[in-house]
C-alpha cells in the first residue's frame, strides 16, 4: 500500500465452491473482477474532480480456477477441466465484467479525459497454467498483453513487442503531452 492515498485489500469472499465444480477451490475465493470494479466505479463518483490514479487489481487470471460464478465457460470436460480452458472462463469473465466500468467512465464524463492501461503480470504459457509458471522465464510469460486506452488517440491495434522500459515514458507522454526538456 505504499505510494498510495487510500489502499482498500477489503473484498467480500464467497463461499468455497467445494464438490460444485472438480479444480474449484475449497476455501472461500475473492468476489471477483465484477466487484472489484463497481468499488473502483463508487470511488470514482466521490473523485470526479480531481485528478486520479485509480489502480484496481482484478484476480481472475492470477490463479485460475473453475469457479461456479463462471459457468461453464470454455470447459468441454467438466469433470477434468483442462487448465488452458480455465484460464480462458477467468479471462473471459474479466472481459464480461469492463464494459459496465467502461461505460461508467462514459456516464460520468470521464471517458473522453482518462487513460486507461489495462495489462496482465506476466503472459500465459498454455503448458503450466498454474502458478509454478512463474518459476521460469519462457518467452510465452515475458509476452505480457498491454492495451493502453488514450482517448486523445485514434485507436489500433500493433501487434509488436514493447519493451517494459518504454511503458512509463508512453504514459507520461499520454498524460502530459507537453515535451519535456532535461538538462
Amino acid at each position: 500500500e505504499r505510494g498510495f492515498d487510500l489502499y482498500d485489500p477489503t473484498t467480500p469472499m464467497e463461499a468455497a465452491r467445494k464438490g460444485k465444480l472438480p479444480g474449484a477451490p475449497t476455501t472461500p475465493e475473492h468476489a471477483g473482477t465484477a466487484h472489484t470494479l463497481e468499488k473502483a466505479a463508487a470511488w470514482l463518483d466521490t473523485h470526479l474532480q480531481d485528478r486520479f490514479f485509480l489502480f484496481a487489481r482484478l484476480r481472475e487470471a492470477g490463479a485460475p480456477a473453475a469457479l461456479a460464478r463462471y459457468g461453464n465457460g470454455f470447459i468441454t470436460n467438466r469433470a477434468k477441466p483442462d487448465p488452458g480452458e480455465v484460464y480462458d472462463t477467468a479471462l473471459n469473465a474479466v472481459d464480461k465484467a469492463l464494459p459496465a466500468f467502461l461505460d461508467h467512465l462514459n456516464a460520468k464524463g470521464l471517458a473522453d479525459n482518462t487513460v486507461l492501461v489495462i495489462t496482465g503480470t506476466c503472459g500465459l504459457d498454455p503448458e503450466r497454467v498454474t502458478p509454478a509458471q512463474f518459476e521460469r522465464l519462457a518467452d510465452t510469460t515475458l509476452m505480457v498483453p498491454l492495451i493502453l486506452l488514450d482517448p486523445a488517440k485514434t485507436s489500433k491495434s500493433r501487434p509488436v513487442l514493447a519493451p517494459l522500459q518504454d511503458l512509463p515514458a508512453t504514459l507520461l507522454q499520454m498524460l502530459d503531452p507537453k515535451p519535456t526538456i532535461l538538462a
